[in-house]
């Protein structure tokens, strides 16, 4: 994902990066704390990421860069996400684990498709995990017990299931009643579309580099 110059003096990216500009700013600098942690994690996640015909995370990191990550979750079966391949970049900050990782999500129809409630069009996630949205403090980002894996599998289970509509604050309450359900349904037309247009047919025409063996 990342080699440097020729003349060995600067970087430059091989695929697109969301935090490229965080990258650049710390290339050269180490953080002990948050090495050791990512060390540990990456064992973790060689043997612990979901993997299931309905549906996987993948996890992709560059070669010396632990803390530079790309992430591609298929949208589960028996959701509008279903057959999808949802592309998500990942940094962690020069704090991790104090502070929680920083995530992006890159399928986003060029900026034009907000594919959840808790998914902007900017590529913003919004999780109480990640403290980019309020939630009561145990489900905050806690140092010592949180982790990536159990975001992915969040975005996996919460954001991506079955009926997004109701992840927009306040609709819950219609679940059951009649005008609910059925604004949930045609919720689901609309993100089934562009799920089709955006994370199957968009990823067979333009692959991303890191995934290319697994979208195609």
């Amino acid at each position: 994902m990342i080699s440097e110059d020729d003349d060995g003096t600067g970087i430059r990216f091989t695929v697109p990066y969301h935090y490229e500009s965080q990258v650049r700013t710390n290339w050269g600098r180490t953080f002990p704390a948050r090495l050791k942690r990512l060390a540990q994690e990456s064992v973790t996640l060689s043997t612990s990421l979901p993997i299931a015909y309905g549906s996987t995370i993948f996890v992709r990191c560059d070669n010396d860069r632990l803390d530079v990550m790309k992430v591609l979750i298929t949208g589960p079966s028996g959701t509008p996400y279903s057959n999808g391949c949802f592309e998500f970049d990942v940094f962690f900050p020069n704090d991790y684990p104090n502070a929680p990782m920083m995530i992006n999500l890159e399928t986003n129809g060029r900026q034009r498709v907000r594919f959840n409630p808790n998914l902007y069009t900017d590529g913003k996630v919004c999780l109480s995990i990640l403290n980019t949205w309020h939630g009561r403090p145990e489900e905050k980002w806690n140092p010592q017990t949180s982790s990536l894996l159990p975001v992915l599998v969040a975005i996996q289970s919460l954001i991506l299931n079955a009926e997004p509509y109701f992840n927009e604050p306040g609709y819950e309450k219609s679940r059951g009643t009649d005008q609910g359900e059925r604004n949930s349904r045609e919720y689901n037309v609309g993100i089934q579309i562009a799920t089709v247009e955006w994370a199957m047919l968009d990823q067979l025409r333009h692959p991303s580099p890191c995934f290319k063996d697994v979208s195609i």
